[in-house]
């Protein structure tokens, strides 16, 4: 076995400064342009930034822009004020006019007061005085006022004292002075006097205004205060610093932050310096409300984290052979060893400056990854863990260590995952096949070999864990395992969660083992048992956990949404997060490691590490802010708390965040109406587009990680009725409703009389055709035949024979008369009618016919009403056309039932039949009595909206029967 062990000596000792990571924002995050001149925090705490193609506002997670297209006066911006209504006002290069308020733009076209402040001149500076008026310095010789009426204008004659490039500031008395390069002026009595001509400022950019009216002030030799007239040096500056084209600068009383076209310098008290961007041009330095401090550059803007906050990063601009950092370890000396992804371990002083490179060139490892670094417990041996094999450093203090490497003696292909060591000197590794357990001048990783050992446990492997009684701990496909006791431990049966894969297993001061899983958070084991999950609920950023470090009763984190610190101490199981790291973890963990003084991140950008502090940042509680407002992808201004939508709006927009520049995983809930369920959202947006009509009062509420949600800010809207919803649409359908009912009544009511009187009409047709029915059923041939029978019954002196045919006659007629008055009659009075008619047809035919009435016993011939004279024109048709053409003796029978509450009435005779009977009949003959029956059949049925059924049909056997179905009608 031949290799190489080539260290690297030439950058041995090579110091790097370590500063601070800054974030940095260009126009690929979402700035207008990277030619940044300004930067402002507003009441609401937005960061704005002037720009030379527009201003942009950001809450830590967003950029928004703001040009000429949303009302920009001009897109070149270079300074931002707010006034005390909250206004915020763009100062433009061309010297135009431009305020953001409540959502909305303002310029000279929709707005008078910026109309009236219409300036020649870029302006330079911005004052609101306590007394409301608005003054504006400009590059030229003129500075105005505007007064809330009237806009005034000042120049100054004095061709050494002009008001060019002027800095406009009001100290504690109210007295406006105007700062130029040339001289300092006062306002006295409504005109400006010369109060200075010395050591004026450098420039109008130099200027830095106090609580209290006091100013701050850059000349050529130091810091300057102005506390009304009296004037002090704060602090005596190099002048190499002053003469670098300083910018806005910033200032307290610990130090003096200065941008230079040099980058940052920052100036202690007490002479020392501290310099940030070298070789960058800084056009200014500000400080937010929370103490980051923002620099704004010609490449974009950077911010400087609070002091708890800011981290470091150790790459090859620091001497680092490699940014891919898999591993990390540190030995007794302080040093730092870092395995990089190409083979290469590197070393760093307990500065973290870099100290040497150990370059593995061997053809074992082939510029594999170091993933795994592994000191034995003295720290004077480092294995360490690569995909084919291990590979061990002794004598690491030396130059030259001495290295050994381990591999399969076949040269078969291994996937080493994790390897550890005991206080024994054994060794136990898990490979992709399996664990195996060896002492460690015994390793070998002979495939064939390995598999026929005892000591060696079948099935893919993740993690192998020694903890401090020599015991193993292993995960693998199936879950948790253990070997100890010189056998197996079955540890799944514990509980179900023991099954799941484990990403990593570490044991801390109680002796309690922790388990970090896949998806189910970390797991606290004592005695074999779980005694404590801690999840998401708990606080945990993530239930998919891949490292975890013990330090001091700390438990570190690693998850897939960045690191989580456990406090172990008290049991209290506090968990902090470290959001504002995100950015600089985000391309990836391999490792970590913790001491008294930082927490250290091997990542695929480098060592990253920042302070191990107990100290925890205080956060006042979230506060929801709305950005904009958008009804129909069209902004509206939210100058009131409450506003209107149309009833035919497709869609409300509204945006909100809550301003926060340390990358936090910050919550959101929301709800519709004061007694809604809060519905929890990710989002920083939320759109509407099928809300019912009616009055609305939004709250959205936020918090941070581990906190308690904070105040509701509420923003109330009523959608408007949609027109047929409105009180004066149900009014008019009302109206229209009952105009139409009045006048459905009218036609109705219109309609019946109608109907009533085509009842009348239809009644009194029924009348006549009664009486035409009379008359028919009164024939002259029946009662001349009447007449002549009576006349032969007297003549042959047969008075009896004369006297019975004419009393009958007379009764018939009586009956007639009787009848003919009413439309309905009872059976009983129908039986007795047919009966005397039938006697008289009897009498004077003699013995040519017989006839029968059968009437069923169910019948109640006194209360069941039919139509009157409506069977006598049947029945004589049956005699007079059907029995007497007949030789013979003829037959009529009369038969009435029930069927389902309908009369049957059946008229049944012998006679030739209908068509014989047509026969003999003279042509165009028509049987008055039956057509006009027949008739009244179809008027009563309308009328009385009965269904009488007439059938008429010749029998099989000879003879007519007629069929009447009746509906039962009774008195």
């Amino acid at each position: 076995m031949i290799f190489i062990l080539v260290l690297l000596i030439g950058n041995a000792g090579k110091g790097f400064a370590q500063e601070p990571h800054l974030y940095h924002y260009t126009s690929s995050n979402g700035l207008p342009s990277n030619t940044c001149y300004y930067l402002f925090q507003d009441r609401d705490n937005f960061i704005w930034i002037a720009t030379f193609a527009g201003v942009a506002r950001y809450d830590g997670q967003k950029f928004e822009k703001f040009t000429m297209d949303n009302g920009l006066a001009d897109n070149q911006v270079l300074q931002i004020k707010q006034d005390k209504l909250g206004r915020i006002w763009f100062l433009s290069l061309n010297g135009k006019m431009s305020y953001f308020y409540k959502g909305k733009i303002y310029n000279s076209s929709n707005d008078k007061l910026v109309k009236k402040l219409s300036i020649n001149g870029m302006v330079t500076s911005f004052l609101e005085d306590k007394k409301g008026r608005i003054w504006l310095g400009t590059n030229t010789n003129l500075l105005s006022m505007w007064d809330g009426t009237k806009l005034h204008s000042f120049v100054s004659r004095d061709l050494y004292a002009q008001f060019s490039n002027a800095y406009v500031h009001e100290d504690n008395a109210g007295v406006i002075r105007a700062y130029s390069h040339q001289a300092v002026l006062v306002l006295k009595n409504g005109n400006f006097e010369i109060e200075d001509k010395k050591d004026l400022p450098i420039s109008y950019k130099v200027f830095n205004s106090q609580p209290g009216g006091k100013i701050l002030y850059l000349k050529k030799d130091g810091l300057y205060q102005k506390n009304g007239a009296l004037t002090l040096l704060k602090q005596k500056i190099d002048p190499q610093y002053l003469e670098n084209d300083p910018g806005y600068f910033y200032a307290d009383d610990q130090s003096i932050w200065l941008s230079t076209s040099n980058g940052v310098v920052v100036i202690g008290q007490n002479g020392t310096t501290t310099k940030y961007l070298q070789g960058t041009s800084v056009n200014q330095v500000t400080k937010d409300k929370d103490g980051n401090f923002w620099f704004t550059t010609g490449n974009g803007i950077y911010m400087l984290p609070v002091p708890l906050e800011r981290m470091y990063i150790v790459n090859t601009a620091n001497g680092l052979s490699n940014n891919s950092v898999m591993s990390i370890g540190k030995d007794n000396k302080n040093r730092f060893w870092l395995g990089l992804d190409n083979g290469t371990i590197d070393i760093l002083n307990a500065d973290k400056s870099f100290a040497s490179s150990l370059k593995l060139d061997s053809k074992y490892i082939q510029n594999y990854k170091v993933k795994q670094l592994k000191f034995n417990q003295n720290k004077d041996i480092l294995y360490f863990a690569f995909d084919r094999g291990l590979g061990k450093l002794e004598q690491i203090d030396n130059l030259k260590p001495k290295t050994t490497f381990y591999k399969e003696k076949t040269n078969a292909v291994l996937s080493i995952k994790n390897f550890d060591l005991n206080n024994k000197n054994e060794i136990a590794v898990a490979l992709s096949s399996g664990v195996i357990m060896t002492p460690e001048n015994e390793l070998s990783f002979l495939i064939k070999d390995i598999q026929k050992t005892t000591n060696y446990i079948e099935n893919r492997a993740y993690k192998v864990y020694y903890d401090n009684q020599a015991r193993l701990w292993y995960s693998n496909i199936n879950g948790l395992g253990g070997y100890w006791d010189n056998k197996l431990q079955d540890l799944r049966t514990m509980d179900t969660l023991l099954s799941e894969r484990m990403n990593d297993i570490i044991q801390i001061s109680t002796g309690e083992i922790v388990l970090a899983t896949d998806g189910h958070g970390i797991l606290i084991l004592k005695d074999g048992k779980i005694k404590k999950i801690l999840t998401t609920k708990n606080g945990l950023g993530s239930n998919i956990v891949y490292k975890l470090f013990y330090h001091n009763k700390m438990l570190w984190a690693i998850t897939n949404s960045g690191i989580n610190q456990i406090n172990i101490k008290n049991r209290a199981y506090d968990i902090r997060n470290f959001d504002y790291a995100n950015e600089l973890l985000i391309s990836g963990i391999n490792d970590l490691f913790i001491d008294d003084q930082n927490a250290y991140f091997a990542t695929n950008s480098g060592l990253v590490y920042f302070a191990n502090s107990s100290e925890k940042i205080v956060l006042n509680p979230a506060e929801v802010h709305f950005k904009s407002i958008k009804i129909d992808n069209s902004p509206i201004s939210i100058e009131k708390n409450t506003f209107f939508i149309p009833e035919n709006y497709k869609s409300l927009y509204i945006e909100f965040s809550v301003v926060d520049f340390s990358n936090r995983n910050i919550q959101y809930r929301y709800r519709l109406k004061n007694k809604n369920t809060w519905i929890a959202t990710n989002s920083t947006s939320l759109e509407f587009s099928a809300l019912e009509a009616g009055d609305y009062n939004l709250q959205i509420s936020a918090r941070y990680p581990g906190e308690n949600w904070g105040p509701a800010t509420e923003l109330m809207f009523k959608i408007e009725l949609k027109f047929y919803q409105s009180t004066w649409f149900w009014v008019l359908i009302a109206l229209l409703g009952a105009f139409f009912v009045f006048r459905i009544i009218v036609m109705v009511n219109r309609q019946q009389r109608n109907k009533e009187k085509l009842q009348l009409i239809m009644k009194n047709k029924i009348l006549t055709l009664e009486q035409q029915a009379l008359q028919a059923l009164m024939n002259p041939h029946f009662i001349f035949n009447v007449m002549n029978s009576i006349q032969h019954y007297i003549n042959t002196q047969e008075k009896v024979a004369a006297n019975k045919m004419l009393t009958g006659f007379a009764r018939l007629i009586r009956k007639n008369l009787d009848i003919c008055a009413k439309s309905y009659i009872t059976i009983e009075e129908e039986l007795e009618y047919l009966n005397l008619y039938l006697s008289l047809e009897k009498i004077r035919f003699g013995e040519k016919f017989n006839y029968t009435i059968t009437v069923d016993e169910e019948i109640d011939t006194s209360e069941i009403l039919i139509p009157s004279m409506l069977l006598q024109p049947f029945i004589e048709n049956a005699i007079w056309h059907g029995l007497m053409p007949k030789p013979s003796m003829g037959e009529v029978n009369i038969i009435m039932s029930l069927k389902l509450e309908t009369l049957i009435i059946e008229i049944i005779d012998n006679g030739i039949g209908i068509n014989a009977s047509k026969a003999l009949k003279n042509e165009g003959h028509i049987s008055k009595g039956m057509e006009l029956t027949k008739e009244r059949i179809r008027i009563i049925n309308a009328i009385e909206q009965n269904n009488i059924q007439l059938s008429v049909k010749d029998r099989p056997l000879g003879g007519t029967q007629v069929e009447l179905s009746i509906p039962l009608k009774n008195q």
